[in-house]
């Protein structure tokens, strides 16, 4: 090709997954904030990933899946005390999910055809 066109070449190609990287870190800023952390500024998820991916990129993917090891077990007790603190907080009712599983379970409480029942999306339902 040349060295002016390999040159140039290798610009437009650097620059093309410099603009889909920048792409993909926006959308999973945007996704993040739209789903997530609504209120968490934007750049902070981003200095976060970008902090992750050079890290990531320094150390190697053995240091990322350690370090993800190591903090398993942290979030594992921290999930479960959350798990039984919030039922035994008392908030927490019971009874505002039995039209979806009433005394039957997932059958229709009006019924006892159990071959005729049919679980529908907005609860169950009896099919004739």
């Amino acid at each position: 090709m040349g060295k002016y066109w390999g040159t140039l070449f290798n610009l437009l190609f650097v620059g093309y997954f410099a603009y889909e990287t920048s792409r993909n870190l926006r959308d999973l800023g945007e996704v993040t904030v739209m789903t997530l952390l609504n209120q968490t500024p934007i750049w902070v998820i981003t200095l976060i990933t970008v902090m992750v991916i050079s890290n990531t990129v320094r150390y190697g993917y053995k240091v990322l899946f350690s370090f993800s090891l190591i903090l398993l077990p942290v979030f594992a007790i921290a999930f479960t005390v959350i798990t039984v603190l919030i039922p035994a907080t008392g908030l927490f009712h019971f009874e505002f999910i039995l039209p979806i599983l009433e005394l039957d379970g997932y059958f229709c409480s009006g019924s006892q055809d159990r071959r005729k029942q049919h679980a529908a999306s907005f609860g169950n339902c009896t099919i004739d």
